[in-house]
C-alpha cells in the first residue's frame, strides 16, 4: 500500500484518526476474518508467539507489574465468573476479614471444587487448609477434636 504522506508522523497520526473514526467496523471485521479463518488465525498466532515469545513475556510483565488490579481482575473473572464490583461487594460485605478465621488479611476467593460456586474470601492459609483437607467435612471435624484433644493433654 503506497502512502500519498511521506512523513511517519503524519502518517502514524493518519492512522491513529482513521482507527478511531472506524474502530467499530474494523473490529467487527476482524472477527468476522478470525472466525472465518479459525486455523489460520491461530497456526499464524503460535508461530508469532514462538518468534516473538521473550519480547511477549516481557511486555506481559511490565504492563501486570504496573497494573496489577487489573489482571487479578481478568483473572477471577475468567476463574470464578466474578466481576471485579462483585469482588468488591463480597470485600465490603465482609468488612475486607477472611470469612474463616476473621483476621484481616489479602483474600482470595474460596469455590467448591465440585459445583464451582463461589462460597466467599477467605484468606490464603484458611484456604490452602480447606485444599489440604480435601474439603471433607469428616477429616476437618477430626482435625478440630485432635487439636482440641492435644490442647486439654498439654501437648
Amino acid at each position: 500500500m503506497g502512502w500519498a504522506i511521506d512523513d511517519k508522523k503524519k502518517q502514524a497520526a493518519y492512522s491513529r484518526r482513521y482507527y478511531a473514526e472506524n474502530k467499530e467496523i474494523i473490529l467487527k471485521k476482524n472477527q468476522e476474518w478470525r472466525e472465518k479463518n479459525k486455523e489460520r488465525h491461530l497456526s499464524q498466532t503460535r508461530e508469532y508467539y514462538a518468534a516473538n515469545r521473550e519480547k511477549i513475556n516481557t511486555e506481559r510483565r511490565e504492563k501486570r507489574k504496573h497494573n496489577p488490579k487489573l489482571f487479578n481482575d481478568r483473572a477471577r473473572k475468567n476463574r470464578f465468573g466474578i466481576s471485579s464490583e462483585a469482588y468488591e461487594a463480597m470485600l465490603i460485605a465482609q468488612d475486607h476479614c477472611c470469612d474463616l478465621c476473621g483476621e484481616r488479611r489479602q483474600l482470595v476467593v474460596d469455590h467448591n471444587h465440585q459445583t464451582g460456586r463461589v462460597r466467599a474470601l477467605l484468606c490464603a492459609p484458611c484456604n490452602t487448609a480447606l485444599g489440604l483437607l480435601k474439603e471433607d467435612t469428616t477429616r476437618i471435624w477430626r482435625a478440630m477434636e485432635y487439636v482440641v484433644a492435644h490442647r486439654e493433654a498439654g501437648a
